[in-house]
């Protein structure tokens, strides 16, 4: 065997081609107006980087097991409605997505809407009600516990986790709407389930649904600027970037895993991607 042969041949099998967006889901609901822009307008994704590929097969990985544990495990519990597809439509479009799954408590009969999140160190950690609240660089040096949390109080104080709510509150209201905006379903409550990658902690998040319409008008805010955008590049960056002490400029660490990182960012000095579209960000909104 040639090592050099089997690694190149093992890189080129590990490359995940680059794809076109395919407009909006709600999975994506936690994204910005220019991201939401982009998958509308059918551009052109770029190279999945092998950090980014292993980040999101170690999630999914942790994801599935974690559904199959409450399944398997938890006598109480039956887990029902696995990857169910729901549907939306906002503008006369129709968004779909799938759900985690439903938990039945055998017990009482309570049907629960249950959204499993594989998370950094970093993002578990801010949503510990012992340190919601510090400044970003101390949250990242706290250890990390299980915990419950109430998601409505502790995720508005961090961007990237508001997004899972929007996620959450999508799923609820596709499912518990009447005909014809939803599937009539009676569910009596929904909550998220943590579980941070780099040391199998458990969180879970309770969900108030009665800030489902609030949270849908947020999410829409961003939809409706997408849909009416004529380009992405009228729109503000998601994101802005990192100044290094040199001068230049660093995407943000959320921006690296975007697949439309190289036709996004636009600067004569990013670190690390293509210096293209020079001028967008000289050109966002003030």
């Amino acid at each position: 065997m040639n090592a050099n042969e089997l690694l190149r041949d093992l890189m080129a099998a590990w490359d995940v081609p680059p794809k076109e967006g395919g407009g909006l889901r709600m999975s994506s609901a936690g994204n910005r107006a220019r991201r939401h822009a982009f998958d509308l307008g059918g551009y052109p994704q770029g190279q999945t980087t092998q950090r980014a590929q292993v980040t999101f097969a170690t999630g999914d990985l942790l994801h599935d097991y974690l559904r199959d544990h409450l399944h398997e495990r938890l006598e109480w519990a039956e887990v029902t409605d696995r990857e169910r597809e729901v549907v939306s439509t906002v503008h006369d479009i129709d968004i779909a997505g799938h759900i985690d799954a439903i938990l039945r408590d055998k017990r009482t009969g309570e049907r629960l809407l249950v959204d499993i999140k594989t998370m950094s160190h970093f993002t578990y950690v801010s949503l510990d009600p012992e340190v919601a609240g510090q400044p970003w660089y101390k949250q990242r040096n706290n250890k990390a516990r299980n915990f419950a949390f109430d998601a409505s109080r502790v995720l508005p104080g961090e961007p990237f986790a508001r997004g899972y709510l929007y996620q959450l509150a999508s799923y609820w209201a596709a499912l518990t709407d009447d005909p014809p905006h939803g599937d009539g379903e009676e569910l009596d409550g929904a909550f998220i389930l943590c579980v941070n990658k780099n040391t199998g902690h458990l969180a879970i998040g309770t969900f108030d649904t009665a800030t489902v319409p609030a949270l849908l008008a947020e999410r829409d805010w961003q939809w409706d600027a997408a849909i009416n955008a004529e380009s992405p590049y009228e729109l503000p960056i998601c994101r802005e970037p990192t100044e290094n002490k040199d001068g230049t400029l660093s995407p943000d660490i959320r921006c690296q895993y975007c697949p439309y990182i190289d036709v996004c960012l636009a600067t004569e000095s990013v670190a690390g991607i293509p210096k293209i579209y020079k001028g967008v960000l000289d050109s966002r909104p003030k």
